[in-house]
């Protein structure tokens, strides 16, 4: 630079910036505002539940962050087939499903894509979209979980094989 007055303001102004970075670094953990660390806490047991494996569990954190309602709607086996029957591939069929749900409770993978729709809060039904396949999952008390096709492969364009209850 050749104004060195605008080299100085320039340096002053990178110096203050690192400075106020540094401070908010060291001191993020003390930061005490009750609403924030409220979300901030179950966002991070959200983060850290590896429940599923690796992913998200973006329909809980939409809500806390409040781009969800708590309330919103849930997907049904019935509207999964429904949906499934209409569309010709899977990235259609999972923006259907969230035009329903908002988005999926769980959606991650490593190397797959998957994304799990619980049918109801206590989490004993959810269709799971997992390589094309989509699938009723139903999750017994005792463990065990029964798993019905709705769709094989909706890449190639398989009808549906399974009823809706």
């Amino acid at each position: 630079m050749k104004n060195p007055k605008k080299f100085f303001v320039v340096t002053v102004t990178i110096a203050l910036l690192l400075a106020s970075t540094a401070i908010v670094l060291a001191n993020e953990n003390s930061i005490s505002l009750p609403w924030i660390h409220k979300a901030d806490s179950e966002t991070d047991k959200l983060r850290e539940d590896k429940s599923l494996g690796i992913g998200e569990w973006k329909r809980k954190s939409l809500e806390i962050s409040g781009e969800l309602p708590k309330d919103a709607k849930r997907l049904t086996v019935e509207s999964a087939v429904k949906i499934i029957s209409e569309k010709k591939n899977v990235e259609d069929v999972i923006v259907e499903f969230n035009k329903i749900a908002g988005a999926p409770d769980f959606e991650g993978g490593s190397g797959l894509h998957r994304a799990i729709y619980y049918l109801d809060e206590q989490r004993e039904e959810a269709i799971y979209v997992l390589a094309g396949k989509v699938m009723h999952v139903t999750f017994g008390k005792d463990g065990s979980e029964t798993i019905k096709p709705l769709a094989e492969d909706i890449s190639s364009k398989t009808s549906p094989t399974a009823e809706p209850k």
